[in-house]
Order: C-alpha cells, then sequence, then structure tokens
C-alpha cells in the first residue's frame, strides 16, 4: 500500500459517499481543500492505494502559528474503510508530510463512529482534545414523505411551523455577495446570544466564491416587509444537504422564521434528490448548561437522531512546542 496524491477527483468522491458517514463528507472532499486555497491555506489532498483501488483519503490543511510554526488540520477524515489498517498508512504519510512542513502535531477527526474510541487511543498512542467540529450531530432522513416528516416532529415545532407559514414571510434563496453580508450580520448576532464564535465576513464570501462553482451552497433568506430576519447557510455533498451556519434578528422572533426556513430547505431537498438533512453540531440532550442547549433543542424538534463520532485527536510530533501551544492557548481563553 502506497501514499499518493490524489488526482481522480471523481474516484475521491465516489469513496467518500460510499464510506463516510452522513455528517460532515463534505470537509474531506477537493472542492472544501479548493476553497481553503482560496482563503489563503496550504493543502494536500492524499490518498492510501493498493494498486490502483482507493483505500483511504485525507483533507490535510495547514495552520500557521505564531514563531514560524504550524500544526496540520484533517477535519472529519481521514477517511478508510475501518478495520483495514488503512489509517495507520495515512498517519504515515501524513507524519512525513509534516517533517517536510515542520508541523508541530497532526489534528484530525477520523470518520469513525463512537465504539472505536478505545481502539484508536491504544492502538495509535494519539491525545484526545477538544472538539473542532462537533463530535455529535442531528440528521434527519427525507426520504419520508412530507406528512410522515411533519407527524415526527415535536408538537411545538410543528406548531411553530404552520405559525410562521401565516406570517407572510418571503423564503427565497441566493449566493449573492450582499446577501452573504447580511448573513454574516445575522450570524454574529446570534452568536454573541449564545456565546459561541463565528468566522470572519471574508471567510463566507471566499466560501460563497469558490463553492458555487461546484453548486454546492446556498443562502436561505426569511424577509418580512422587506427586512430580512433569518438566514441559513447550506451545503450540498453526495446525498446530503448539511445546515453549517446561521441567525436570525431577535426582535423578529415571534414570527418563527427559523422554524419555516429549515421546512422550506427540507422540502427544496426532498424534490432535488437529496436523502439526508444535517442540522450540525448539538449537545448531549441532558446538558442544559451547554451553551448549545437551546440550539439543540430547536434541533432535535425536527425529528431525527443523533449520530456520535470517535471525536478529534492530536498525534504529536515536537512535544517540547505542543506544550508551549497548550498553554498559549490556556492563556487565551
Amino acid at each position: 500500500m502506497e501514499i499518493r496524491k490524489i488526482q481522480n477527483i471523481e474516484q475521491a468522491h465516489q469513496f467518500i459517499f460510499s464510506h463516510a458517514l452522513v455528517s460532515g463528507a463534505f470537509l474531506q472532499s477537493k472542492f472544501w481543500g479548493e476553497f481553503q486555497k482560496k482563503f489563503g491555506s496550504t493543502c494536500w489532498y492524499i490518498g492510501a492505494f493498493d494498486k490502483d483501488e482507493l483505500k483511504g483519503i485525507a483533507l490535510v490543511i495547514k495552520i500557521s502559528l505564531p514563531f514560524g510554526k504550524c500544526y496540520l488540520y484533517c477535519p472529519k477524515g481521514p477517511i478508510i474503510i475501518t478495520g483495514s489498517g488503512v489509517l495507520n498508512v495515512l498517519l504515515g504519510g501524513i507524519k512525513n508530510l509534516a517533517e517536510k512542513e515542520g508541523a508541530i502535531f497532526l489534528r484530525f477527526e477520523p470518520a469513525f463512529e463512537s465504539g472505536y474510541l478505545k481502539v484508536i487511543k491504544e492502538q495509535l498512542g494519539v491525545k484526545v482534545t477538544k472538539e473542532v467540529q462537533p463530535k455529535s450531530t442531528w440528521v434527519l432522513d427525507i426520504t419520508k414523505n412530507e406528512t410522515e416528516l411533519l407527524s415526527a416532529m415535536k408538537q411545538k415545532t410543528r406548531y411553530n411551523i404552520h405559525l410562521a407559514e401565516k406570517k407572510e414571510l418571503l423564503i427565497r434563496t441566493s449566493r449573492e455577495a450582499k446577501d452573504v453580508e447580511i448573513f454574516f450580520n445575522l450570524a454574529q448576532d446570534t452568536a454573541k446570544r449564545n456565546g459561541i464564535n463565528t468566522h470572519s465576513k471574508n471567510y463566507y464570501l471566499a466560501m460563497m466564491d469558490s463553492l458555487s462553482e461546484h453548486t454546492m451552497i446556498d443562502l436561505y433568506l426569511a424577509e418580512f416587509e422587506g427586512k430580512t430576519v433569518a438566514a441559513n447557510l447550506m451545503i450540498y455533498f453526495g446525498e446530503t444537504v448539511t445546515y453549517l451556519h446561521g441567525g436570525s434578528n431577535s426582535e423578529y422572533r415571534h414570527l418563527m422564521a427559523p422554524y419555516l426556513l429549515h421546512w422550506e430547505a427540507i422540502k427544496d431537498a426532498k424534490k432535488d434528490g437529496y436523502s439526508m438533512y444535517d442540522f450540525g453540531g448539538v449537545s448531549d440532550e441532558n446538558d442544559n448548561a451547554h451553551k448549545w442547549s437551546g440550539i439543540s433543542r430547536f434541533k432535535r424538534g425536527f425529528g431525527g437522531r443523533q449520530v456520535d463520532s470517535v471525536g478529534t485527536f492530536d498525534s504529536i510530533y515536537n512535544h517540547f512546542w505542543y506544550k508551549i501551544y497548550q498553554t498559549a492557548r490556556k492563556f487565551r481563553k
């Protein structure tokens, strides 16, 4: 088995569709790497091959640190055939890359279910670290008809959708830069209310510019009397539509626009042949103190199931600088 740069993008994407968990597979696509490069990052897209058969994929992004240091990040990856030993091969290839780049460590989030945690910790000797991408996500099977989907929702969610439908809200989609700015302002306000972070406006503009070339992205916007009161950023990859980020104006919360935005996006996704709707990260259902608890209750109200991944790990190459990195992170909090 050998490590090579991936040339055949169709082969890579078919592999992702066949072997990845539902949630977050787009983060291992070549298209996501193209976006990262447009935003100024250095990326590599590598595969583990047995002759010409692809056995595993890793999109690796270089993250710069002070003092000329860096680390490597593999979001929601590597994606491999589980139980085949391919993960060790890919991690070995990434380690060689890290040595050339002078990287302190690799942060990775393998696309395994949570039951593989013990195996990874014991066999690879890696350090469990704070999640970057959510460890738990909420997904909905949208192959059912609309009546079945509505009946599986919590009563409050169903009521709020019907309430929003009566409020003369205009729901539209867009890929325009001016609407990205509107979305960004709403997302920032919502993030402040919930104590979470957002990316920069330029990050979202670059994302829209890059992913729209592959029809992978859309903004859903809800307008009331000419004013945008809520907006969702959606990603399309494989058979899954993913809700990436969203925001709403708290002054208009009585309109229940976020409920209708998701419902319209779900209906459109069904019409376009998608089978899964990914609401993104959720906290533990019983953790009412978590900053995501309110958002998580909102997502669960639509019905569906929770997908738990194995988590996030650091494979450390330079222990001295890794300790300095960890110390600096503590002081930044």
